[in-house]
């Protein structure tokens, strides 16, 4: 259980994970299992109102959730008004260096364990690169309702082929009760577990 505040005004946000258990450096979160009906990315949850069946996502750019890192208490009134959150989801790419790969999915996880540890419904996104990068399911519970967004990933058939790759394999060793898919629906994936498909932001305004 990581009890440590290392810096003067916590700047590294170390409050964050307190509590948790770590593998591998990364807080574990709790296992949940949702079906939501609809998505609702980060930066439109003040024009919400009626917030039943509603999830809250964050796959959007990061510039519009850098703010959460920084100020976490601030938003968990908002984020408790719905039902269910897929933890927020700083950018990793596979060819960021390789601590800047960890360091923003450490931030990703290390902010959902907060917020579920202050009553937010959190369901665990999946940070898919490539098959054999399992190092992201660290933290990420198993038989749990996961998350994963299709975003930038699916536009070329190599991408598409990397992608549902590691996918399938990150369900093959997590065995979710279901996944919630957001965005545009690879035509490689054989849908091996029950999924829930949702529009993402982009997709919401086309539609518009």
């Amino acid at each position: 259980m990581y009890d440590a505040i290392s810096t003067d005004r916590d700047t590294m946000h170390e409050a964050y994970i307190c509590g948790a258990e770590l593998e591998s450096g990364f807080p574990v979160l709790p296992a949940i299992h949702a079906k939501p009906k609809e998505s609702v990315s980060f930066r439109e949850i003040q024009k919400i109102i009626d917030t039943k069946d509603k999830v809250v996502h964050f796959y959007i750019d990061d510039f519009w959730f850098e703010k959460l890192w920084t100020n976490a208490d601030r938003y968990i009134p908002q984020l408790k008004c719905f039902p269910f959150v897929i933890m927020p989801d700083f950018s990793v790419f596979n060819y960021m260096p390789e601590p800047m790969q960890h360091w923003n999915r450490y931030r990703s996880m290390a902010l959902g364990y907060y917020l579920s540890s202050k009553g937010v419904r959190i369901i665990p996104s999946l940070g898919v690169l490539t098959k054999d990068d399992i190092w992201t399911l660290c933290g990420v519970p198993r038989r749990s309702t996961v998350a994963v967004c299709t975003n930038g990933r699916i536009k070329k058939p190599l991408e598409r082929k990397t992608f549902v790759e590691g996918l399938q394999t990150q369900i093959q060793i997590l065995q979710p009760t279901n996944l919630i898919m957001v965005g545009y629906i690879p035509k490689e994936y054989d849908e091996p577990i029950p999924t829930i498909y949702l529009k993402s932001e982009a997709q919401k305004r086309r539609i518009k």
